[in-house]
């Protein structure tokens, strides 16, 4: 929004334009925190929970002749969605955090799951001694993960070779760079002359 604009008269950068000022108020962008969808947990599909899906399906789905092949393919997705949620199940959907935890040992479990009981703790009690007895398990938690953390870097780095390690460096830092974007993805289903269809 601009307000108190004014032209100043003895301040000339070309003869024929005079210096316009202002106050310009711009409203800071807040950030959208992006929520996890309810997704149906396909990981599940072992060969047990395989096999009654196919069961299930197979008893589900049956096809008319006089149907189109739009309307035959809405039928079996409904009826494959329906299955998977029945059989598999769905996760929660709760808030996305990308957390990396594949260099956590137990020590860093441990210390881990200590912090939280001493929040916990904190926040029932409300005293100052727990308090600090949380900021003490916070100090050694974050230093059981940045240990663990170092090490598992350490021994994955170890276990590559020269053109490999070169090539996944690169990989990783552009897995990085991408997670950091503000958009994700742009998901634009286009038609034959590459105009996005509606």
């Amino acid at each position: 929004m601009f307000s108190d604009c004014k032209v100043t008269a003895g301040e000339e950068v070309v003869h024929q334009h005079r210096l316009v000022c202002g106050v310009v108020k711009v409203k800071e962008c807040k950030k959208k925190r992006t929520r996890a969808e309810k997704r149906i947990r396909t990981w599940k599909l072992t060969e047990d929970v395989g096999r009654e899906f196919k069961d299930k399906v197979n008893m589900q789905h049956t096809t008319h002749k006089e149907q189109t092949a739009n309307e035959k393919w809405i039928d079996l997705k409904g009826v494959l969605l329906s299955t998977a949620e029945e059989v598999c199940g769905t996760s929660k959907g709760g808030k996305k955090i990308d957390k990396e935890t594949w260099w956590w040992s137990e020590e860093v479990q441990t210390s881990i799951k200590k912090k939280k009981e001493a929040f916990k703790n904190w926040q029932r009690e409300g005293t100052d001694q727990l308090k600090e007895v949380y900021k003490e398990k916070k100090k050694e938690a974050k230093r059981a993960d940045a240990k663990a953390k170092e090490e598992g870097y350490k021994e994955w780095y170890e276990n590559l070779d020269a053109r490999e390690r070169e090539k996944t460096i690169y990989r990783i830092a552009k897995q990085r760079a991408e997670a950091k974007r503000d958009i994700k993805e742009i998901k634009v289903i286009q038609d034959q002359t590459w105009r996005s269809a509606d």
